[in-house]
Order: structure tokens, then sequence, then C-alpha cells
């Protein structure tokens, strides 16, 4: 790949393409040249607009992945603040870099080239991977916060990563209250003055709303992703809703079992994402391990 801007970030970090941007962040393919392979990355910047919480999220992004390993997640290699590069790529900027998730951003749904079959077996292996991350990430008392299509990306071989932690939230005690490690969970300013909490509305579980979070709301989510990605609707939000509509929607709507929008759905897999979308977490599985083990459970079943 040709650099497209010059010189490199720090003189190390050397830019050959933009992946993408926020209203926070611009993220950059980049090369690493302080390694002999020069592997790809991913450098994400806080944008002009960044702010103190700006920050906090980025330096907390890498300090969550800093402590942990799992194929599902990508590893960070620097958190630094840009000294030299680009003219286009302002100094005094804090910068994380981590590995570079290649695939298909799940926002973009499954290919549409996909039968049923096919797309009965890429949501099997989508919840395993990622109810994988997550028994992990319950290990360590990690509550992702913000699962959704766009932040899973997954690759040509199937393989799925889990990205943007920004919004994670260290469960202090096993009694499962949520504290932040760099203070309490930010809310989101939202057009017309609404501030929304942390989280996107049409795939967070009813105890955001309510800061009564705990690591079985990422399970919500998760099945909330499913359940778009296999009926192109929201669990509970309807389409075009504002805010408060969408929040209100997300405590009061009741989800409609998944075969009644997807009707090619198998029961196992229909029993499964019902069960991750039940409103009171009680009654979803107890961690991502409960999880994976239904998803065994079920092919089990299918293939005895």
């Amino acid at each position: 790949m040709t650099t497209i801007l010059t010189p490199p970030v720090n003189n190390r970090f050397a830019i050959v393409d933009t992946i993408g941007s926020g209203s926070q962040t611009q993220v950059y393919l980049v090369r690493d040249e302080s390694l002999a392979d020069a592997p790809l990355r991913a450098l994400k910047l806080l944008r002009d607009s960044f702010g103190p919480q700006d920050m906090a999220r980025l330096r907390l992004e890498f300090a969550r992945l800093s402590t942990i390993a799992h194929p599902c997640l990508p590893a960070v290699h620097d958190l630094d603040v840009v000294m030299s590069g680009p003219e286009s790529v302002p100094f005094n900027r804090l910068f994380l870099v981590s590995d570079f998730a290649e695939g298909r951003s799940l926002d973009q749904g499954l290919p549409t080239s996909m039968d049923h079959h096919d797309k009965t077996q890429a949501l099997w292996s989508i919840l395993f991977q990622a109810g994988s991350a997550l028994d992990l990430l319950c290990a360590h008392r990690i509550l992702h916060g913000d699962i959704k299509p766009s932040n899973l990306v997954w690759n040509e071989q199937g393989r799925v990563r889990l990205l943007d932690f920004g919004l994670s939230v260290l469960m202090r005690s096993p009694d499962d209250q949520p504290a932040k490690l760099l203070g309490p969970t930010p809310a989101r300013s939202e057009p017309k003055g609404q501030v929304m909490p942390s989280g996107t509305a049409a795939f967070m579980a009813p105890e955001q709303i309510t800061g009564h979070q705990d690591t079985r709301s990422d399970l919500y989510s998760l099945g909330a992703t499913i359940y778009w990605l296999a009926t192109d609707h929201f669990a509970t939000v309807p389409k075009g809703a504002n805010i408060t509509e969408a929040l209100a929607a997300v405590l009061y709507q009741e989800v409609p079992p998944i075969q009644t929008l997807a009707t090619w759905i198998p029961n196992d897999l229909a029993g499964i994402v019902d069960r991750l979308l039940s409103r009171e977490p009680d009654q979803r599985f107890p961690s991502g391990g409960g999880l994976l083990a239904g998803v065994a459970l079920a092919a089990k079943t299918i293939n005895p």
C-alpha cells in the first residue's frame, strides 16, 4: 500500500488510508515502520471537537484492552500524543494504535448473496465468537456497554472482532455494581439538547437507561444485534424514532419473537436470541459462558 500522507506520525506510523470517522475520532490505516515487517495497524485520532471525556474514553479503551487477550478482541499497541507528522494531523492530539480488524462491518448486514442456510450458520458463528469474548470480559468484570453491528467486524474467513471499548465499565465487585475507572458513566449529547445514556438506543438493554446495567446487559445487546441481522428490524425501537421515543421503546416495548419476522430462523437459534432479549436480566443467560453452553447444547441437538 502507498503512503497517502507524509511524514509518518511521530516518525513511526505511516498513513496509508482513511478507515472511517466519527464525531470524536478519525481512524487511519497505518504501517508501523518501527517494526521490520511494517504491519498494518489502526490509528484512532481525536478530532478537532474533542473534550476531556473523549480523552478519557480513549485512555479507557487502551486500559481495558491492554489487560486482556482474545482472538475476537484487537490488541492495543500504543497510546501517545502527536508530536510530528503530516500537516493535516494536528499536533498534541491523543491517539490509540491497535490491530487492524480487516473485514465487513456488520452494520452493513450479512451479504445479500447468502441464502437462509448460510445466514443461519453465520449467525451461529457470530453468537459463538462474540459470546466467547463476552465470557472473557465477564470474567474480568468488564461491561463493553456499546455492542452493536457497527462495533463488530466479520471477515471472509468468518472471524469476528469486537471493537470500541470507549464506553466500557468496570464492575467493582461481584455484586455487579458498575463503576467507571475514570469517573462516572458519560452521557452523550444529542440534537435539540437531549441527553442519551451511554450506548446506542436500538441495541441497549432496558437497565442501561436506568443505570442498573451489569455484564448481562452486553448479552441483551448481542441478542439485539443478531435480531437486527436476521430481520432488518430493531428489537424494540421503531425506525425513524427520535431519542425520546427510542428510549421509551427500549424501556416498555415488548420484543416480538424473532420468528415472527424471520420465519426461517431455526427453533434452537430463535430460543437463544429470544432469551438474550428478555427484559429481566435474570431471565437471560447468566454470563457469556452460559450463552456458550446454550449454543453448544443446540449444536448437539442439530448434530447429535
